[in-house]
Order: structure tokens, then C-alpha cells, then sequence
């Protein structure tokens, strides 16, 4: 089951430096979420990887607190892992949320366990910090992204591009918020098997209400 999409793109996209590579792909996300709270997810940083080379892209986007949605930004390379970090901003004295994007077996074995329990540095509410002010430019909040997402700790969470993945909330983890989407071909494929199936059972009835040996 595929998890994104590559298609030719020279479009730019805002990363980390301000020109186009001279050959792009566009990666896209699909999936389904839904935060506990009710608050959308901002803040976002798409950490991609390849042997050799790597890319960490500050995504504009606001994710909507439910629903199916799409996260795409452009590559110079096919990537073979990745990780995806935001902000959920809490409710009254909650404080502000990392949500994840990761992969399945981090996301289970994480359940229950705390951002500390997880991760030695940055704190919690340091990468909040980090994130929010990368967003803004500042070079300092830049690098300590940048510095976490290339990190070793953060590459045991990191998930496989054209596999699945699941979406959490930090600080306590939670269960999952959110997981990717099927791609339309593979939901598509499977409907037209379920099709074919039922058309191929109605016939054998038939031939066998009229007598007729199949």
C-alpha cells in the first residue's frame, strides 16, 4: 500500500533555501485525522531522506482538527524515509501539543509513554518553541529542528514513504489520531474484484435456477 504520490513537478516550493532544484518531484501525503481537542495543527516540518542526501521543508499548511487531507511539498529525490512534526495548540492550562506523524510500530510502543520518556532532548515545549520560531525565520529555531529531525532518536520513529503510518499526540501519547490513506487505485482495484465477484456469483444462480450445469 502506497502512502504518497510522485508525480514531475517544477513548482516551488518553500524549504530550508529559496531556489528550485533543477529537477523536482512533488510528494504528497494523504491521510485522515482528528485531534482529541478539537484545535488544528500548525507549525509543520516534513523531515525527507535518502542515502546521502536529506531535506527539511517548513510547510505553510494548517491542518483541520478532522477529516481526510494532504500535506504535498517538492523533493530532488525519491525518499526513502521521513518524519513529520507539528504544533496542536491545547486547551486552557493544557499547553500547546507535538503532533507526529511515524511509524506504526513507534506509535504503538510509545502508547502511554511521555516526550521525556521518549526523547532526550529538545524538551517538549523547547521543540514547540523550535518549530514555531523556524516558521518565523529565526535561525537559531531553524537549526534546533533541523538538529532534532537528523537526530538519531527521531530516526527510530521515522516511517517509509510508500508504506503506512500513524499520527500521534505528545506530551503523553496517546493512541492514534490519524493514520495515512489507501491510495484511489488500490481502493478502486479492490472495489472492482468485490464487482466482478458478485456479477460472477448472480451469473452461476442463474444458470443454475435454469437448469443449466456450470
Amino acid at each position: 500500500m502506497s502512502c504518497f504520490r510522485i508525480t514531475a513537478s517544477a513548482a516551488l516550493l518553500a524549504a530550508l533555501t529559496f531556489t528550485a532544484p533543477a529537477w523536482a518531484v512533488g510528494v504528497t501525503y494523504e491521510f485522515e485525522l482528528t485531534t482529541p481537542n478539537g484545535n488544528p495543527i500548525t507549525d509543520l516540518a516534513i523531515y525527507s531522506a535518502a542515502p546521502g542526501i536529506d531535506d527539511i521543508f517548513f510547510a505553510p499548511d494548517t491542518l483541520a482538527p478532522s477529516g481526510a487531507q494532504t500535506l504535498t511539498h517538492s523533493l530532488a529525490f525519491n525518499p526513502t524515509s521521513a518524519l513529520i512534526v507539528g504544533v496542536n495548540a491545547g486547551v486552557g492550562a493544557e499547553g500547546p501539543h507535538i503532533i507526529m506523524f511515524t511509524n506504526d510500530e513507534f506509535a504503538t510502543d510509545a502508547v502511554g509513554f511521555k516526550w521525556s520518556d521518549l526523547f532526550s532532548v529538545p524538551r517538549h515545549s523547547t521543540l514547540i518553541s523550535f518549530l514555531t520560531g523556524a516558521h518565523n525565520g529565526d535561525s537559531a529555531s531553524i537549526s534546533g529542528v533541523s538538529g532534532f529531525l537528523r537526530g538519531s532518536e527521531a530516526a527510530g520513529a521515522a516511517f517509509s514513504p510508500d508504506g503506512s503510518y500513524s499520527i500521534v499526540q505528545f506530551s503523553v501519547v496517546i493512541p492514534p489520531i490519524g493514520r495515512d490513506v489507501p491510495e484511489p487505485t488500490t481502493v478502486s482495484l479492490l472495489g472492482s474484484g468485490l464487482a466482478i465477484l458478485a456479477m460472477t456469483r448472480s451469473w452461476v444462480r442463474r444458470r443454475r435456477s435454469s437448469g443449466t450445469r456450470v
